[in-house]
C-alpha cells in the first residue's frame, strides 16, 4: 500500500478516536448535578416523588375519561324536600348570616360542621357550598358569632362551647379572615377562654361585642368584651349561676334565671354601658322569653301554652293564638312580625320546657307568621314530613330580605332553609 495513503488513513482514525473521547467526556454524568425538582402537594406541603403513570391502551369496552377535580372545595348541590332546602350534607352545630355587601349581592351564611369543626360558606339557597377551614374542633354544642372590623380586614369571631363537662365547659375563641381567598383551606386560629358558664354568652346586635358569664367564688360575673380592641368591662355580678342570656338591642342585655316548670322565672334588662339592672316581667312558672330588636316587645310563654306579647313601655299584654316555646321563634327586621316553629302534636303529659330541654320529648313543627300588632297568625309551611324528616326547629335566622328562614333541626343537626 502506498506509504502516504497509509499515513492518511492512520491520521483519520486518530482524529475520530479523539473526537469520540471528547464527546464522552462532555456528556458524562456529573457528581454535582441537580436532580429534577420534586412535586409539592397542595394538601401537605411535603415534597413527593413524581407520580408513576401506568399507560393502559384504550379499548372500546373501557372508555377513558378525565379525573374530576374540585379546585375550590365545593360540596354537592343542596337537597330539596317538600319546599325545604337542606343547606349542608352533614350535621351542623351553628350558623351565622353574613352582612350583605350591597342590595344586589346574594345572602351568604357560614356554618360549623359538627363532626370536624370546619367552617363552610354557602348561599341561603344552598348554592356554592364550600369548605373554608381545616381544623379539629369536634364536639361543639353551642356557637356564637361576632365580627371584628377595621380598615383592612373583617374578621369573623367564633365562640364555640363544648359541654363534655357541664360544671366547667370548654369555650374556644377562634378567628377567620372573611377576606381570605376562597380557594385555599386555612386554619381557624384561636385559644381557650377560661371559666365561661355553660350557655353564658351573648353577642351584640352589630356583632362587635360579646357578653359572657364566668364562674367566680361567689357566683358569676358578667363581662362585656370589645372584639376589635379586646378591652373588657365587668357590668354584672350575681350569686345565681344558672342564667339564660341574649343581647337583643344595643342598650339591652336580657337575663333570665334558667326556667323550670316548677320554678318561677323573671326577665331582667341589663344596660351594657352602665350596668343598671331592671326587672321587667316575671314570677311565672316555666317562663321563657324573646325580646325584639328595640326592646319594645317581649314574646313570652309559660310551659307550652299560648304565647303572649308584653310591652315594657305601658305594661300591656296581648295573647297570641299559637302555642310554642319563644326560643323556636325569630323577630323580623320590623320588630313587629314573628316567625315561629309550632309543634303539630306535642306530648300533653310532659313538663315544659324541662322535658324538651332534656331531650325526653321531640316536636314535629310547622311554621307560622304572626303580626304582633294585631295578633293575626297564618301558617306559611305545613309540615307533613314523617320519620327521619321530622323537624324540631331551633336557632332560627331570617335573612335580611325577609325571604328565607334558616334553622337547624334539633335531632339530626341538619341545616335547612325555607322560603317565606
Amino acid at each position: 500500500m502506498n506509504k502516504r495513503l497509509l499515513i492518511a488513513i492512520s491520521l483519520i482514525v486518530l482524529i475520530l478516536a479523539l473526537a469520540g473521547g471528547i464527546l464522552f467526556w462532555v456528556n458524562r454524568p456529573s457528581k454535582n448535578s441537580t436532580p429534577p425538582a420534586p412535586i409539592e402537594t397542595p394538601l401537605s406541603g411535603f415534597p413527593v416523588s413524581p407520580p408513576v403513570v401506568n399507560e393502559v391502551p384504550p379499548t372500546s369496552d373501557v372508555p377513558l375519561s378525565p379525573v374530576e377535580t374540585n379546585p375550590i372545595n365545593l360540596l354537592p348541590p343542596p337537597i330539596n324536600i317538600s319546599g325545604l332546602t337542606k343547606l349542608a350534607p352533614t350535621a351542623v352545630t351553628g350558623a351565622v348570616l353574613l352582612p350583605r355587601v350591597s342590595s344586589t349581592t346574594p345572602a351568604t351564611l357560614i356554618y360549623l360542621e359538627e363532626n370536624t369543626g370546619n367552617l363552610f360558606r354557602a348561599m341561603t339557597d344552598g348554592q356554592n357550598n364550600q369548605q373554608l377551614t381545616i381544623n379539629s374542633l369536634p364536639g361543639v354544642a353551642h356557637t356564637w358569632w361576632g365580627i371584628a372590623r377595621n380598615k383592612k380586614d373583617d374578621t369573623l369571631i367564633l365562640l364555640a362551647q363544648s359541654l363534655d363537662n357541664q360544671d366547667q365547659p370548654t369555650t374556644f375563641r377562634g378567628a377567620y379572615n372573611l377576606k381570605a381567598t376562597t380557594t385555599e383551606l386555612t386554619d381557624l386560629v384561636g385559644a381557650v377562654m377560661p371559666n365561661v358558664v355553660a350557655g353564658g354568652i351573648a353577642v351584640s346586635p352589630n356583632r362587635n361585642r360579646f357578653f359572657s358569664l364566668a364562674n367566680t367564688v361567689d357566683g358569676v360575673s358578667g363581662t362585656v368584651t370589645d372584639l376589635l380592641t379586646g378591652k373588657t368591662r365587668t357590668v354584672f355580678t350575681s350569686r345565681l349561676k344558672s342564667w339564660t342570656v341574649s343581647w337583643p338591642s344595643t342598650t339591652i342585655i336580657a337575663l333570665t334565671p334558667r326556667a323550670s316548670a316548677e320554678t318561677p322565672g323573671t326577665l331582667y334588662f341589663l344596660n351594657p354601658e352602665t350596668g343598671a339592672l331592671t326587672r321587667v316581667l316575671g314570677d311565672k312558672f316555666g317562663f321563657t322569653a324573646l325580646v325584639n330588636q328595640t326592646g319594645t316587645k317581649v314574646l313570652y310563654g309559660q310551659g307550652l301554652s299560648a304565647l303572649s306579647i308584653y310591652s315594657p313601655r305601658d305594661g300591656e299584654t296581648r295573647a297570641l293564638t299559637i302555642a310554642t316555646l319563644p326560643e323556636k321563634c325569630v323577630w323580623a327586621s320590623d320588630a313587629v312580625t314573628l316567625y315561629c316553629a309550632v309543634p303539630n302534636s306535642p306530648s300533653l303529659g310532659a313538663q315544659y320546657p324541662d322535658d324538651w330541654w332534656r331531650g325526653e320529648v321531640t316536636f314535629n313543627d310547622s311554621f307560622w307568621q304572626v303580626d304582633t300588632s294585631t295578633g293575626e297568625a297564618k301558617i306559611i309551611f305545613t309540615n307533613n314530613l314523617t320519620g327521619n324528616n321530622k323537624l324540631d326547629a331551633i336557632n332560627l335566622i331570617l335573612d335580611e330580605t325577609g325571604k328565607r328562614l334558616i334553622f337547624i333541626d334539633r335531632w339530626t343537626a341538619a341545616l335547612w332553609s325555607l322560603g317565606v
